[in-house]
């Protein structure tokens, strides 16, 4: 998935209009369809909404990691996801240029998983699951470590505490 954000926009639109009559090689992949959807979204406080991870979210780094596994009991590793969580949101919305105003509240409700990142013969703790945000955030952004390879994909759901 690509995104185009101010002046990617028109970048999109040129790669779009000039591949769209041939399949592209992309690595080991060949794109077959491209899909061009346009839109407006704001990073803005509301009442609480539920999103859920498509694809593992890569939260922990290698300090992180040490922390995570240092913490003793479930709740004290929820709460330092909860921040990391926060921290990604805070940290996607500035290089966008967003400043968020208010104070960004969390909850979670995630599974971890080891997950192979592709073409780096590594694994890492990755988390699946839920999570409820006092925000809107733009449809399919990603958030966490390698989103440019397709990790840490969010959508919005209905609810995951129904």
């Amino acid at each position: 998935m690509i995104f185009g954000i101010d002046d990617g926009v028109e970048e999109v639109r040129c790669i779009y209009s000039q591949t769209r009559e041939r399949a592209i090689k992309l690595g080991p992949a060949v794109i077959q369809a491209i899909t061009l959807r346009e839109g407006n979204s704001l990073l803005r406080e509301t009442e609480p909404k539920s999103y859920s991870f498509l694809t593992p979210w890569l939260a922990l780094n290698k300090e992180n990691l040490k922390r995570y596994w240092g913490e003793k009991s479930w709740p004290e590793r929820k709460e330092l996801l909860r921040k990391i969580l926060v921290g990604n949101i805070l940290s996607m919305a500035k290089s966008l240029g967003i400043m968020i105003d208010f104070r960004v509240r969390i909850r979670t409700m995630l599974d971890i998983l080891k997950v192979e990142i592709p073409g780096h013969d590594l694994i890492a703790h990755g988390f699946l699951g839920c999570f409820e945000a006092n925000l809107q955030l733009p449809p399919l952004v990603g958030l966490g470590r390698h989103v440019s390879l397709g990790f840490g994909t969010v959508s919005e759901e209905e609810s995951c505490w129904t």
